[in-house]
C-alpha cells in the first residue's frame, strides 16, 4: 500500500470531512474544549460512591494545603510561562510581517 493510498482511505476522508464541518459552526477551541468535556464524562461517574481514605487523611493532618499549594504554584508556573510564550511569538509575528 503506497502512501498516497493510506491517506486517501474512505474512513480518513469521511473523518475530515466531519473535522472541517465541525470547525464551521465551533472556533477550535470550543471544539476542543467540547472534546474534552466529553472524554472527561466517565470520570464523573466515579464520584463519593465510597470516601476516599487518603484524602481524609491528609486533610485531617493538614497536608492538604501543600498539595493546594504546590499545585497552586505549578499552575501559576505554567500560566507564566504560556503568557511570556504568547508575547514573544506576537513580537515575532510583528517582525515577520514588517520585513515582508
Amino acid at each position: 500500500m503506497t502512501k498516497k493510498m493510506l491517506f486517501n482511505t474512505p474512513g480518513l476522508n469521511a473523518a475530515r470531512a466531519i473535522c472541517r464541518a465541525a470547525t464551521k459552526f465551533f472556533p477550535p477551541f470550543s471544539l476542543t474544549l467540547l472534546v474534552g468535556l466529553l472524554l472527561a464524562v466517565p470520570s464523573f461517574a466515579q464520584t463519593a460512591a465510597q470516601p476516599v481514605e487518603m484524602a481524609d487523611a491528609m486533610r485531617a493532618d493538614g497536608k492538604i494545603w501543600v498539595v493546594a499549594g504546590v499545585f497552586g504554584i505549578i499552575s501559576l508556573g505554567m500560566l507564566v510561562y504560556l503568557f511570556r510564550l504568547e508575547s514573544k511569538v506576537t513580537k515575532l509575528e510583528k517582525r515577520m510581517r514588517n520585513e515582508g
